[in-house]
């Protein structure tokens, strides 16, 4: 049986690392792990980079055409991660993976807080809002109708890590009647897994979450987006980062989003340690953590982190309302990168370290974590065994 995840990516990189200590167990566990990547099939073709992956139980393949890939399919049978949105130019992959010998599921564990609101109506113009109503509900509309009468297959298990997404599925009418439903079963798991045994943690670093100021997303969805006013959004933030180091006698390290292009960071923040693919380990050594939107933040309130929110309106209505979502979350000490520089002092330190006790309840209240529920790759190995066991005919 072959062990992998589907998916439509130019930047394995990203994904790999999103979850690379599930993926590093399950391959060192089943001898091997396959990506198989249909990026080719859907866009114009690129070489995709590979070469970033040391570990060698893990598998690159890149079908040249939907004919390839069909016959890779019949000839295994599969435990595949599919994550591959309902998008219409998706089709053709679900399709596909419509055969009896693959037993699939997906996983929601990375904690994102979105608002289809936020996203994409309140801060597009009105032909956005059509396109993405075309791109997203009129896709998953199709998507569902084609699960109905058969066409897709249902994913067998959905691995999900929000109470209130879990919530809605469980109290969902559709789901009581007697179609077919996207997901066979929806199981609870905690969110995403941090190793705290490989290093002690420490207070080292100011460290900075980045969340690319370039992204496709940002661009897209900014009405009145300009060069001026992204230089005067980087420009406060590189003084508000010499502010810190000054006040509190740390060192600013910059983890950067897994699409932001390092070399560009280093051209800003010359006098500033850039990190990438390195936010983890960069956590566990913070004294504190400066985030704007990241659903990673929920690492350093598992690490018990000090942590400040970072505002800014000068990339646009969508990034200002999506950093918001958080504050609406949690009672996190939040700057306004346009307004004064706020005093550092003993009584700011001492409200940091107060909400750092607050922060597991609100966690609490919107993910899993309680350890009565398990982690992915149990929940996942649990099931391949299973499958292995019995031998059987998915």
């Amino acid at each position: 049986m072959i062990i992998g995840e589907i998916i439509v990516s130019n930047n394995v990189e990203k994904i790999y690392f999103l979850q690379k200590d599930l993926i590093d167990r399950l391959s060192k566990k089943n001898s091997k792990f396959y990506y198989i990547n249909c990026y080719n099939l859907i866009n114009k073709k690129k070489v995709i980079n590979n070469k970033f992956c040391k570990n060698k139980k893990i598998i690159f393949y890149n079908p040249k055409s939907f004919k390839e890939l069909n016959n890779f399919l019949i000839k295994n049978q599969f435990f595949l991660i599919n994550n591959i949105s309902a998008k219409l130019y998706h089709l053709r992959i679900h399709l596909l993976l419509n055969k009896k010998n693959i037993f699939q599921v997906s996983i929601d564990n990375l904690g994102i807080l979105s608002s289809y609101y936020i996203d994409n109506w309140k801060s597009v113009n009105l032909n956005k809002k059509i396109y993405f109503l075309y791109l997203k509900k009129f896709s998953f509309l199709v998507h569902k109708l084609l699960i109905i009468f058969g066409f897709i297959k249902t994913i067998d298990i959905l691995y999900l890590a929000r109470k209130d997404v879990f919530k809605k599925y469980s109290l969902s009418s559709f789901r009581k009647l007697p179609l077919n439903k996207r997901y066979k079963k929806i199981i609870p798991t905690r969110s995403r897994q941090i190793n705290l045994n490989k290093k002690n943690p420490s207070e080292d670093f100011i460290t900075y979450i980045d969340m690319n100021c370039n992204h496709g997303d940002i661009q897209m969805r900014n009405i009145n987006n300009n060069n001026k006013q992204k230089k005067i959004f980087l420009d406060n933030l590189r003084d508000y980062f010499f502010h810190l180091e000054q006040k509190m006698k740390k060192k600013v390290v910059l983890c950067l989003h897994p699409s932001s292009n390092k070399l560009e960071y280093q051209k800003i923040f010359k006098e500033f340690k850039i990190v990438k693919y390195k936010t983890e380990a960069y956590l566990l050594r913070s004294y504190v953590v400066l985030f704007h939107e990241s659903s990673i933040i929920n690492l350093a309130i598992l690490m018990n982190k000090k942590i400040i929110h970072l505002l800014t309106k000068n990339l646009g209505t969508y990034f200002y309302e999506r950093s918001k979502i958080f504050s609406k979350n949690f009672n996190f000490v939040t700057h306004d990168l346009e307004k004064t520089k706020p005093s550092i002092n003993k009584l700011f330190i001492n409200q940091l370290n107060l909400n750092v006790r607050n922060y597991q309840k609100s966690l609490n209240k919107l993910y899993f974590i309680n350890k009565k529920v398990n982690h992915v790759y149990d929940l996942i190995t649990y099931e391949i065994n299973l499958l292995k066991k019995n031998k059987i005919n998915f």
